[in-house]
């Protein structure tokens, strides 16, 4: 699985020249942005992330692989006011899942894709799993589980069983492990896509139509992960779902639209505490810039009241914190630190690390006034990246 105390660190930023040569490093150690910076300061929400972790094994504990099906796979809710670092914390997860091939990941935020055309089961079947290379979508994943399953009798009858009555892929799946055209992949592919398929090749698949409904196709989604499971290709896919705020962006997606996406991440949460090896993370802000909406959408609030059925599946979300006044230095000396920038190190790094010390007050001083918002990491990294740009350019 992965752990967020241990996951791996960045390189370090390399020489060049800039303002900042004067201190043999190419660029502000304190990245425009903290997303893909490579560091990650918890001390402020150890408690926090000890859940997420212990969501993270209770994950590998529903999905081992000596299990003949996995258990519930509960879901998970991340939140937090803007700029604390969800995204962030997803980069690292998807960072620690992606190194073992037993845990693909599939990471989005929801405008990443069109507001306006976002649909959650085409969403899935587009990503699936082994796709990077494939020329067409899930072909990677569909013909390792059928070679799985034309090799060894004991996985065949394993797959048989982990497919309930009415699945909508049985039929063809099993179709395609016996069909000998090397093509039956790519339709069975193109017809979990809902793309174009000829009478004639749904029929060599067992098939009388399309899939008809989104629920229907995010069960397809949920029985190919019981498939891979079944097959020791996957232990869990874990989908980590951003920006869930934007469901409620105003003239973007109409409520019709909304409540249709949200019912079927519903069924995608059903189908994972009925045994799918399918780990869900969802996160939200909870503020948002004026300019973009005409009020702060409460996610956590309205899909409580409108959402219940929902809501209620996702246990207790977590409240991600802004940083305390104490974490303002040692949460810059962190990226000083990834840069080569410390007290022990040679001058000229070690002067530049002194006189952002010696500043660490004023920067304090500078958050503090600036309101609830101005301890957000990202705040807080701005106002660091501020002061090293004063101090390079000679104004200490």
């Amino acid at each position: 699985m992965s752990d967020l105390f241990q996951l791996p660190i960045g390189p370090t930023i390399g020489k060049g020249d800039s303002p900042f040569a004067q201190f043999e490093l190419q660029e502000n150690p304190f990245p425009p942005t903290g997303v893909d910076s490579g560091v990650l300061y918890v001390e402020h929400m150890r408690t926090e992330l000890s859940l997420i972790q212990a969501w993270i094994n209770d994950v590998g504990q529903a999905t081992k692989a000596d299990l003949e099906k996995p258990t519930a796979v509960r879901p998970l809710a991340i939140f937090g006011s803007l700029g604390v670092g969800k995204t962030h914390i997803l980069n690292f997860l998807e960072q620690g899942f992606r190194g073992n091939p037993l845990t693909p990941t599939l990471r989005k935020g929801l405008a990443d894709e069109g507001m306006s055309r976002l649909v959650l089961s085409n969403l899935f079947l587009r990503y699936l799993p082994f796709s990077d290379s494939d020329t067409e979508p899930g072909t990677g994943l569909l013909r390792r589980l059928v070679q799985t399953a034309r090799s060894d009798v004991g996985t065949r009858a394993r797959m048989e069983e982990v497919l309930r009555s009415g699945s909508p892929v049985k039929v063809p799946f099993f179709a395609a492990v016996e069909s000998e055209d090397a093509e039956a992949i790519v339709w069975l592919s193109r017809w979990l896509r809902r793309e174009y398929t000829t009478p004639s090749q749904r029929s060599k698949l067992g098939l009388s139509g399309v899939l008809q409904s989104e629920g229907e196709a995010v069960r397809a989604v949920a029985d190919l992960m019981r498939l891979s499971h079944a097959g020791r290709l996957v232990r869990a896919w874990f989908i980590l779902l951003d920006q869930l705020e934007e469901l409620w962006r105003p003239n973007v997606i109409t409520p019709t639209r909304r409540a249709r996406f949200l019912t079927d991440l519903r069924h995608l949460v059903d189908q994972s505490l009925e045994g799918a090896p399918i780990a869900v993370l969802l996160a939200w802000n909870t503020t948002v810039e004026e300019t973009l909406f005409s009020s702060p959408p409460a996610v956590r609030e309205r899909m409580e009241n409108d959402y219940r059925a929902l809501w209620q599946r996702l246990g207790d979300p977590i409240d991600l914190p802004a940083l305390r006044q104490e974490d303002v230095w040692p949460f810059a000396a962190k990226y000083l630190n990834e840069a080569g920038v410390r007290s022990d190190a040679p001058d000229p790094q070690r002067n530049l690390y002194d006189w952002l010390s010696a500043a660490s007050e004023e920067v304090e001083r500078d958050r503090k006034a600036a309101g609830p918002g101005g301890l957000a990491p990202r705040k807080v990294l701005g106002a660091w990246r501020k002061k090293a740009a004063e101090i390079a350019s000679g104004d200490r």
